[in-house]
């Protein structure tokens, strides 16, 4: 067996080094190739539905597939080797979306399919990664190195998205799906480098056990997870996603906005739900979780209807600048809350299973709005509808977060990257093996 305290400093050091340049690359291939799926959607013609269904069903199927992470390690043999094996897969599923951009291929079944490799293989390697990630943090001043960690990704992941932006738009009108297999074919290298850097990390793997009673821990998450918030929460995805898929078509059909304006745009909500973590944390202390939990939520409520409003470039701006903050406050009072509530022997498959349920909330919302679009109504009536539906869970968030914030020990919680969503910023996951305990929550 291997534990961190054998490992030889000078080998933690380098593998800690290699991890940051792991997550760079990861938050390159983001911005270059999954932040733009969509406009690829968009620009292969596909309509209101079909974007519902590429929004919401490979996440969906991704949240699943880590349920199979513990059975997954036991028959490759160790962590280590998924976790590689699983970003090869990611970097190669970059072939089908190539295909799908060079050959102009129109079929949505394809694109899904293609969506579906990208984020299963990503997905279901994060499990055993933060698992793996928290062992390697253990005795490091983990709070200075995720510090710089986090920073540099996110500083990647932006760069990536504004330049991806304007390299599409250079290449309208006649050359940009040409353009969208440029983009994921330096994405397939960037991630193909980073399985390669996670080659080249040590791993004080523990020995595998002879059974992995997948099904009793099931059970245990279904009866002893905070399975309110999580209904909660779901309910808010569900509204929120009447509206979700439709940003991206909305500004690119509707406003006829250039490609690289896009993207600086959506970059405002990525810069602005970084920076306001901090505000969420002094008013959180100031007035309790339960209070910036109601007022995250009637702010998210609020940006749909404000995109009805938003038809000049200051508008726009602070339409985004509103998404960042409140998806930036619910992020943290719902992360705060949900790890707090979750026993951790069961905190994958309480993830895991809260996350599938989130996904089919979205996958219905997003439905919804496509019905509510093909029955003849505009993108703004879409807007409003959401706004509604968004403010509802607020009756059932707010009675929960006073009731599970009562006592609770606020966390320093450090996230990974997942993907970049107009209206709302970067979407991240927490990194439920490598968070710290702060101070009691007033």
């Amino acid at each position: 067996m291997t534990t961190q305290s054998s490992i030889p400093p000078s080998e933690l050091k380098r593998t800690l080094w290699w991890s940051v340049a792991d997550g760079v690359l990861h938050a390159l291939m983001l911005g270059l190739s999954e932040s733009y799926m969509g406009a690829l959607a968009v620009e292969l013609g596909h309509q209101d539905t079909a974007l519902a269904l590429l929004a919401t069903v490979p996440p969906l199927l991704g949240a699943v597939s880590q349920l199979l992470a513990p059975w997954l390690v036991l028959q490759v043999g160790s962590r280590k080797r998924m976790v590689v094996g699983g970003a090869l897969l990611q970097a190669l599923s970059h072939l089908a979306l190539i295909a799908l951009a060079l050959f102009e291929i129109r079929s949505l079944l394809w694109f899904i399919l293609a969506k579906v490799a990208f984020w299963v293989t990503g997905l279901v390697i994060a499990p055993p990664w933060n698992a793996w990630f928290g062992s390697l943090t253990d005795r490091v001043n983990r709070g200075r190195y995720l510090l710089s960690r986090t920073f540099a990704c996110h500083f990647a992941l932006l760069v990536s998205f504004l330049w991806a932006g304007s390299y599409l738009q250079a290449g309208r009108p006649t050359h940009v799906l040409r353009h969208f297999a440029v983009l994921f074919a330096l994405a397939l290298v960037v991630r193909g480098i980073s399985s390669l850097t996670l080659v080249l990390h040590v791993d004080p793997d523990p020995p595998l056990s002879t059974s992995v009673p997948v099904k009793g821990r099931l059970r245990r998450a279904l009866s002893a997870g905070p399975w309110k918030l999580a209904i909660a929460i779901s309910l808010l995805q569900f509204g929120a996603h009447v509206s979700v898929p439709f940003f991206t078509p909305y500004m690119l059909r509707s406003l006829h906005m250039e490609l690289d304006t896009y993207a600086q745009l959506t970059s405002i909500t990525i810069i602005t739900k970084a920076l306001c973590l901090p505000v969420w944390n002094f008013i959180t202390r100031r007035f309790g979780l339960a209070a910036a939990m109601s007022t995250s939520v009637a702010g998210i409520a609020l940006v749909p209807a404000a995109w009805v409003w938003a038809t000049t470039m200051p508008d726009l701006i602070w339409v985004h600048v509103l998404g960042g903050l409140t998806w930036s406050g619910f992020e943290y009072v719902s992360f705060q809350l949900l790890l707090a509530g979750t026993p951790k022997h069961i905190s994958v498959e309480f993830f895991s299973l809260s996350s599938a349920l989130a996904g089919v909330m979205q996958l219905v919302g997003s439905l919804v709005g496509s019905l509510i679009l093909r029955g003849g109504a505009d993108y703004h009536t879409v807007f409003l509808v959401s706004s509604v539906l968004r403010a509802v869970p607020l009756l059932l968030l707010t009675p929960v977060a006073v009731s599970l914030g009562r006592g609770l020990r606020l966390r320093r919680i450090w996230m990974r990257l997942v993907s970049v969503r107009p209206g709302s910023g970067v979407e991240r996951r927490p990194m439920v093996d490598a968070e710290d305990d702060e101070d009691p929550a007033p």
